[in-house]
């Protein structure tokens, strides 16, 4: 963990993952294995990043969304919602 990152309850950060300066996650969200999160990133609660996937900085992760295994997030992501791809794209809405 990098300085003033902000880790909510529940989250689950694992093996390999790296979570950089200022980020923020809520509750209930869960970091997947080999995820990079550069600065800034807040990840919304119940959130899931897949394996390998990565965030640019001072990006937000809406609410309860699912980022695919090895996608690259390089625009905000909205609530509820699962992308895929390089970058990532909109496949699942709801």
């Amino acid at each position: 963990m990098q300085p003033d990152v902000i880790i909510g309850k529940h989250v689950i950060i694992n093996t390999c993952a790296s979570v950089d300066h200022d980020c923020k996650l809520e509750d209930f969200v869960h970091i997947a294995p080999c995820v990079h999160l550069a600065g800034g990133v807040l990840v919304g609660e119940g959130s899931l990043l897949g394996v390998g996937s990565s965030v640019i900085p001072y990006r937000r992760i809406g609410k309860w969304s699912i980022v695919g295994a090895g996608s690259v997030i390089v625009n905000d992501i909205p609530d509820h919602v699962t992308v895929v791809g390089v970058p990532a794209k909109l496949i699942k809405q709801g």
